[in-house]
């Protein structure tokens, strides 16, 4: 669990990053990401329960700036942590497409994910908000990438994938997603982890 900074302009940064993060769940981007995998139904209406959650205090948004990644949900305290409160380009939106459809798992408690499915779920989702934004959702030269050669084949599937739903409407095909989850589990910031237990533990009720 990162360490959060506290004081007025943690504060304040705080509260630039819940709006932000809103903004973003409010986006009619949002509209777009509908599909069916890994046993889950993933709808509009998921980020809309994660927006209410946050609205009304049950999941927090914070800026940590020394996390060692962008951002991340964090399941044991109900938590959307962010390395800055900047969130208005498309990249940044997508990433928080992807922390929140896990913060949807744990509102959900879905039992016994394994992190490669909730990941592979999480990067589709992240790949169809910012191929729905894009000006031209078939231009291949915009879409999300990774230095690192493992995580960028994992970007490489999802956008093909995010191709079906945003431009033909359709379900990626299970095989597609199994892949996906495979190419998941191949990177080294998963590899450790990609079969064990998500452990979605639940959110609060209101």
């Amino acid at each position: 669990m990162a360490e959060a900074q506290s004081g007025l302009g943690a504060a304040l940064l705080n509260v630039a990053a819940k709006i932000n993060v809103e903004v973003t769940l409010a986006d009619p981007a949002i509209k777009k990401i509908v599909f069916d995998q890994g046993g889950m139904s993933v709808r509009p209406t998921c980020f809309a329960e994660v927006a209410k959650a946050i609205t009304g205090g049950r999941i927090k948004v914070i800026v940590v700036k020394t996390l060692s990644t962008t951002g991340v949900y964090d399941a044991a305290v109900d938590r959307i942590e962010l390395k800055s409160a900047e969130v208005t380009s498309i990249p940044r939106k997508a990433l928080i497409v992807h922390e929140c459809l896990h913060a949807w798992m744990d509102i959900a408690a879905i039992k016994n994910m394994k992190v490669k499915t909730s990941e592979a779920a999480a990067y589709l989702a992240q790949c169809i908000f910012a191929r729905a934004k894009a000006s031209d959702p078939k231009d291949e030269e915009i879409r999300l990438y990774s230095e690192d050669d493992k995580m960028d084949k994992v970007f490489a599937k999802a956008w093909a994938m995010a191709g079906e739903v945003v431009l033909n409407n359709a379900n990626p095909a299970a095989a597609d997603f199994t892949a996906l989850e495979g190419l998941v589990e191949a990177t080294t910031k998963y590899s450790h982890e990609a079969n064990s237990n998500a452990k979605w533990n639940g959110v609060p009720a209101a």
